[in-house]
């Protein structure tokens, strides 16, 4: 038996259909991200992670989620085939009903769920979709509780429906509103009548603060989700350091965007001046696109972070104070017989992760890290190898690569090439395959310098990125490991769409500004 919240449920993907299409809404007229009702006054002033939709966009946006829908559903006519769709899923949940007769009449601009109860043994949530017309929802409703046998229930003058897995689902003033269980339906009805995640300062600020030409909003509250951690820890020094990680922690905001060829998603991370997670976020800040640019230019992926050494040090003081860091050294030296701040963090700069190779048995890469230290580095290489060699069970012997003042490798069981590490100068590397260590150390053009840096530099509005993937060559070494796979073969049509994956950051005064975008053929 299909239940009439198990068909909300549904409906609610049916919804986010018409998100990504932006070619739900009634009257046509399109909403921006501010407009109609307001899902988020339903949720509670508690929740930890809230992600909202606007189901028909407005000028620029809908012209750009229309043309990008087009392009990856590959029709002339989004709207139509969505549709098409949308009937076909409403067949299963309600025979006979469409999309333009029975659900497009009530359906509003807006559609929002938050998380409830993350201490618990599962997570609840909270779902609503802003209404057109209230009454017509509530019929659509009820004739799918009738069909399914599901019993009705009030609660403060707001009938419901509670289908046979406890989910309940009714209309709550403005809203169509679902929830994990009962108990979840009704914060939803008193924080109706009652303040609510809206009327929440930090909300208000965090979210205010976004672009109002937006297909998408995400709000989470890291203290929140620290609470939830500590309370489910059962261990109150374990509590102890999550609540102590994330004290520093501000509001995290977020947008989803659209262009007629890519889709953007942008977080915003508030920080307390002088934290430790303020400085990680200081750290983090831009990544670290120097190096990324000096990658060997073959490269089709590549990802830098700054300041390695530092950040290790700073996260491991942040989440464990002091003498916990202490500690955690100890335990190091005594699985490894490597001094943690010595051997590793005191020389550790900036550093990368790149990949090359057109086919999967050509396939190389490389961990590129910039000395702060040479002579450190100098220093250390020796130890790190032998340790490597007798605690790791790696056989590394010195050896001759070209470019290279130090050089190690050692045959790994299964690995496509042999396991270099290598220096020259103060630049270290962690290759797979001798010539990627060469390119990594002396490459003979750059990354900087590629049309594969410009496309990404592009689609970021001039962010310098610090993470970055040819989509071809992906999916085409994608396609050689899955080889004769059918759900591959059903995928690769849309999969083929992918041009490029980007992301870069930076940081405004106390905000760390993070950037993810998907480009399309």
């Amino acid at each position: 038996m299909r239940s009439a919240c198990t068909g909300f449920l549904s409906l609610a993907a049916v919804t986010a259909a018409l998100v990504v299409s932006g070619c739900g809404g009634s009257d046509g007229a399109g909403a921006a991200a501010g407009d109609g009702p307001d899902p988020a006054s339903v949720m509670p002033k508690s929740a930890a992670l809230y992600v909202e939709g606007v189901i028909d966009p407005e000028g620029d946006q809908a012209d750009a989620v229309r043309e990008l829908a087009g392009r990856v559903l590959k029709t002339d006519d989004p709207a139509r085939k969505v549709k098409d769709l949308i009937d076909r899923e409403l067949a299963n949940e309600a025979p006979g009903a469409t999309i333009d007769d029975d659900v497009d009449p009530w359906l509003g601009d807006r559609v929002g769920i938050a998380t409830t109860n993350l201490a618990g043994d599962s997570a609840g949530f909270i779902a609503a979709i802003a209404l057109d017309d209230a009454g017509k929802a509530r019929d659509f409703l009820a004739t799918q509780a009738k069909r399914d046998g599901d019993p009705q229930r009030t609660y403060a003058g707001t009938t419901y429906f509670v289908d046979d897995e406890g989910q309940a689902s009714g209309v709550v003033d403005d809203f169509l509103v679902a929830a994990g269980d009962e108990a979840d339906f009704k914060r939803a009805v008193d924080t109706s009548k009652g303040e609510s995640l809206a009327d929440v300062q930090a909300f208000e600020d965090a979210v205010g603060d976004l672009p109002d030409e937006r297909v998408g909003t995400l709000y989470m509250d890291p203290s929140a989700f620290a609470d939830a951690a500590a309370a489910s820890a059962g261990d109150p020094s374990a509590s102890a350091i999550v609540q102590n990680a994330f004290k520093d922690v501000g509001a995290v905001a977020g947008f989803a965007q659209a262009a007629p060829d890519a889709a953007t998603l942008e977080t915003r991370t508030a920080f307390k001046r002088g934290g430790a997670l303020a400085k990680l976020a200081g750290l983090a800040a831009g990544g670290a696109p120097e190096l990324v640019q000096e990658l060997p230019d073959d490269a089709w992926a590549a990802f830098g972070f700054a300041d390695l050494g530092e950040t290790v040090r700073t996260g491991l003081d942040s989440v464990a104070g002091g003498l916990g860091s202490a500690v955690i050294g100890g335990q190091v030296t005594q699985a490894t017989g490597l001094d943690l701040e010595r051997d590793l963090l005191s020389w550790m700069g900036d550093a990368a992760v790149f990949v090359r190779g057109a086919s999967m048995g050509d396939l190389g890469g490389a961990l590129v890290v910039q000395a702060t230290d040479e002579g450190k580095a100098v220093a250390a290489l020796p130890r790190i190898v032998n340790a490597l060699t007798t605690r790791g069970g790696v056989p590394f012997s010195s050896a001759q690569v070209s470019g290279a003042d130090q050089a190690w490798t050692a045959t790994v069981p299964d690995a496509p090439g042999r396991v270099v590490i290598a220096r020259t100068g103060d630049r270290v590397v962690l290759a797979l395959g001798e010539e990627a260590a060469s390119a990594a150390l002396q490459p003979s053009g750059t990354l900087g310098d590629s049309a594969l840096y410009d496309r990404a530099k592009d689609a970021l509005d001039g962010l310098e990125p610090s993470f970055l993937v040819d989509g071809p060559t992906l999916v085409r070494l994608i396609g050689e490991g899955a080889g004769s796979d059918p759900d591959f073969a059903k995928a690769k049509p849309y999969l083929d769409l992918l041009d490029l994956l980007a992301a870069g950051t930076d940081k405004d005064g106390d905000v760390l500004r993070q950037r993810v975008v998907a480009k399309v053929k």
